[in-house]
Parts: structure tokens; C-alpha cells; sequence
């Protein structure tokens, strides 16, 4: 003979309520009943979860089939029984249960791990590159620069003190100076 449908497994019980099983777990441990084979009595589990668990909005976009809001363990100094929760002064709510601080930074978690993916998609396309990378090809180019630069004195010095016409020593200039700009903008930073 088959077990009652009233008894059911941690897994069933958070498939049903659509928490995690780690939820489940942090639940056990808050005192939910559970039977000496590890099942619930799905009754006895959901009538404590009714009297020890506050009900409050899950973050992100899920939805179970039920509609059933993500559930935290109550405490007496968030969850007075004589008010209700949407009535309650802000400033009574700065004592934060330490199941919304998890779900805090598990949002902040997902939040993160969403941006690391973002930046991976955007790395693949070409559209972004590490802050280090992008310094050592700057500065490549920097050096690169200055060196071309650099020469140019030592290249034209016995041309120009030979000749004493200041157009032709000025032509002569600009041709080195464009002739370096258009090598350096066709610099390729090194891949070693």
C-alpha cells in the first residue's frame, strides 16, 4: 500500500510552495516538522508555516502557479501580530530578518553574475576589453609615439644644418612629421 498523499517529501513541499530546497532546509532547522523518515506531513507543514513564517514579495521576476509570495521565518519584532504589515511606521522596519538578508544578496548575486554575462556577450562582439589590456596598448602606443618622435630631430639635423632656405627646412619637417603620423596610425600594439 502506497504512502497518504498527506505525507509528502521536502521536495514536494518545495516544489508546492515554490521555494528551494535550501529554503526547506533553512525551514527545517526553524523548527518545521519533520518525520523520522525525513517526509512532512504536508497539513502539520503547512499550518506551521502558516503561524511562523511571514509572507513578503519575492524578488525578481518568478511567479509560481500558485502565486504563493516568497516566505521569510517571523519575528516578533517584524511581524507584531495587532497591526498589519502594510500599516506598520518605516522606522519600525530597520531590524531585517536574516532570511531577507540572504535573499538580498542572492539578488545581488544574480545581479552580478547577470553583468558578468552581459560583459562576456559584450567581450565576444568586440565591444568591450579589460581596463589592463587597454592601459598596456595605450601605453605602447604612448611609447611608440615618443620614440617616432624623437628620431625625427636626429634624422633631419644633418639635412637642415646644410641648408639654410627656412621653407625647404620647413617642408622638410612637416614631411617627417606626416610621414611618422602615418606610420603610427597604422600601429599594431604587441601580442606578446
Amino acid at each position: 500500500m502506497g504512502r497518504p498523499k498527506s505525507i509528502i517529501s521536502k521536495s514536494e513541499l518545495a516544489k508546492e510552495l515554490s521555494l528551494s530546497k535550501g529554503r526547506i532546509s533553512q525551514l527545517v532547522k526553524a523548527g518545521l516538522p519533520v518525520r523520522p523518515d525525513g517526509r512532512v506531513d504536508r497539513g502539520k507543514a503547512l499550518a506551521w508555516i502558516e503561524a511562523h513564517v511571514r509572507h513578503q514579495a519575492k524578488p525578481g521576476p518568478r511567479k509560481s502557479h500558485t502565486d504563493t509570495p516568497a516566505l521569510g521565518v517571523q519575528s516578533p519584532e517584524t511581524e507584531p501580530e495587532s497591526e498589519p504589515a502594510d500599516t506598520r511606521d518605516r522606522s519600525e522596519q530597520t531590524t531585517a530578518p536574516a532570511d531577507e538578508k540572504f535573499s538580498e544578496a542572492r539578488v545581488r548575486r544574480e545581479r552580478a553574475e547577470a553583468d558578468l554575462s552581459e560583459m562576456a556577450a559584450a567581450k565576444m562582439r568586440g565591444e568591450y576589453a579589460e581596463l589592463a589590456a587597454v592601459k598596456r596598448m595605450v601605453g605602447g602606443l604612448v611609447v611608440a609615439c615618443k620614440t617616432r618622435l624623437l628620431a625625427i630631430g636626429n634624422k633631419l639635423a644633418p639635412e637642415l644644418a646644410a641648408d639654410g632656405d627656412p621653407a625647404r627646412i620647413q617642408a622638410k619637417i612637416d614631411g617627417e612629421v606626416r610621414e611618422a603620423l602615418t606610420e603610427l596610425s597604422h600601429w599594431e600594439p604587441d601580442t606578446a
